[in-house]
C-alpha cells in the first residue's frame, strides 16, 4: 500500500469534526476551521496529501515591521534600517518605528568570550 490509512474514529475522538457528502471528505478543527477537503477517486478512496499543509506549521508572525526588517536584512542595526527608510534607499520598505525591544541573536553574538590563559599554573 502506497498511502497510510486514517481512522475517522480517531478524529472523532479527538474532537475533530468529519463530514462526507457529494463525494468529498472534510475534516474541521473543533473551532470550526478546515483541516482538509479531499474528492473521493475511482476506487472510493480519499487520498489525503499532507504536504501542502506543511507550510503553515512553520509560518512565522511578527507583528513589529521593524524587527521583520531587521530580520531581512541579516539582522541589520536599527540605525541603518531608519537611514534606509529615511533615504528612501529601498523601494517598498514601509515607515519604520524605533523599537525598544532587543534582538535575541545580536545580544547573544555582542558577548565577549575570555581568551585562554597564556600560562596556567597546574596543580601540583
Amino acid at each position: 500500500m502506497k498511502n497510510n490509512i486514517l481512522s475517522l474514529g480517531q478524529f472523532l475522538e479527538k474532537g475533530f469534526e468529519v463530514q462526507m457528502n457529494d463525494k468529498n471528505l472534510k475534516i474541521f478543527y473543533e473551532s470550526g476551521a478546515a483541516i482538509a477537503s479531499v474528492k473521493m477517486t475511482r476506487n472510493r478512496m480519499f487520498p489525503l496529501d499532507l504536504s501542502i499543509y506543511l507550510s503553515k506549521c512553520f509560518k512565522a508572525e511578527i507583528s513589529n515591521m521593524t524587527n521583520l526588517w531587521h530580520l531581512r536584512y541579516g539582522y541589520l542595526n536599527y540605525g541603518s534600517l531608519m537611514l534606509m527608510e529615511k533615504s528612501k534607499m529601498v523601494l517598498g520598505i514601509p515607515k519604520l518605528e524605533h523599537t525598544s525591544r532587543m534582538c535575541e541573536v545580536c545580544l547573544m553574538e555582542k558577548q565577549h568570550k575570555k581568551s585562554f590563559p597564556k600560562k596556567s599554573s597546574r596543580a601540583s
